[in-house]
């Protein structure tokens, strides 16, 4: 007599095909009120990895497995960091000497410009000034030369040659004056010309040699290698790049920084249970229901929401106890968070049971 078999299905495998009715009609199967899943906790953003530059040598840990840390707190001391600050101080003092050299270069052809400002500022002004002086004594010369010439032609042809000759003196000095004040005109006007010319030459030339002293003096080189010091600082300073709290240090002073983490961190506001719902499943579940969470480990259960459904199927990562589970099947991740935290940051990473409630809809 054949003996038949009945096979079992348990909450956590996937929805059986619909039976038909005598009609051949599918019939809807029953609405089941929860989705059972495996998961696994996680803090917010999940678990951080840090570590350092590669190569340098730990001085000093800073924290432990459980102390909470804040963003930008230094958790790693490195011996690059002491070296590479001392660099640090060198160059900055470079820069500043450099600075103060660009400053004092700076006043000292200021009072250069200064004095040639004035010095073009003479035949701009006062130039001018004595050249009008010299036109009015020429024109003063112009009149005595004038009358002198009228004196000449007045005196009687009569009169002793001497008298004659000595009138005749008269007007050959005042002549003789008038040609060397016009003479004088025509030098201050050539020495405006050239003398204004010089000035705007020799400012130049000051300017000019400002420009060379400043050159000289490499401030952004110095700005450069600060910055570039500064750099490499904050890549040897180990910090944390967020508050949380520090899961597991695998490092210790003395050692060398490699390819492996340092320092494993997870936020510790917010923790999550990363769901692996069967793909069969996923559709019942929505943002906003219900969960528990239960595990040996946890004293009581703990109460999620569901926060995220992903998009993409994959096979399962998280594996239960029974040895006759399939281990490829195909499952959705749903990102839950819980409602508060609980026990949660000492059991980072712990497998959890999860049962999401999926009530049915209205009719």
């Amino acid at each position: 007599m054949p003996v038949l078999f009945a096979g079992l299905t348990t909450g956590c495998s996937p929805a059986s095909p619909a039976p038909a009715s005598d009609t051949g009609k599918p019939v809807k199967p029953p609405h089941r009120d929860t989705v059972s899943a495996l998961g696994r906790i996680e803090p917010g953003e999940g678990v951080i990895i840090i570590t350092g530059t590669i190569g340098d040598r730990v001085k000093k840990v800073l924290v432990k497995p459980g102390q909470i840390v804040r963003a930008g707190e230094q958790v790693v001391e490195c011996l690059g960091e002491g070296v590479l600050s001392k660099q640090l101080e060198v160059a900055r003092g470079k820069l500043e000497q450099a600075r103060d050299m660009v400053d004092k270069e700076k006043k000292h052809a200021q009072a250069l410009l200064a004095e040639t400002e004035l010095a073009k500022r003479r035949p701009a002004e006062i130039v001018p000034i004595q050249i009008e002086a010299q036109d009015a004594e020429i024109k003063v010369a112009e009149n005595q030369l004038q009358q002198a010439e009228r004196d000449l032609e007045k005196l009687p042809k009569n009169l002793p040659q001497a008298e004659i000759d000595r009138q005749t003196l008269v007007v050959d000095r005042y002549r003789e004056q008038l040609r060397g004040f016009r003479a004088k005109l025509r030098v201050m006007e050539k020495e405006k010309e050239i003398n204004q010319l010089a000035a705007e030459k020799k400012y130049d030339s000051t300017k000019a040699g400002l420009d060379k002293s400043l050159a000289l003096i490499d401030v952004s080189g110095a700005e450069r290698q600060v910055s570039l010091i500064e750099a490499e600082l904050a890549r040897a300073t180990v910090l944390s790049p967020v508050d949380g709290q520090i899961l597991e240090v695998n490092i210790q002073a003395g050692e060398t920084i490699g390819q492996r983490p340092m320092i494993t961190l997870g936020q510790n506001d917010v923790f999550y249970v990363i769901a692996e719902v069967y793909e069969a499943d996923i559709a019942r579940v929505k943002v906003g229901q219900k969960a528990t969470i239960t595990s040996l480990a946890l004293a009581e259960p703990l109460e999620a929401t569901v926060d995220r459904i992903g998009s993409m199927v994959k096979r399962n990562e998280v594996l239960g106890l029974d040895p006759t589970a399939r281990l490829d099947t195909r499952v959705v991740e749903v990102r839950l968070r819980l409602d508060k935290p609980g026990v949660a940051p000492q059991r980072i990473g712990m497998q959890v049971d999860v049962m999401i409630a999926t009530p049915a809809a209205s009719p």
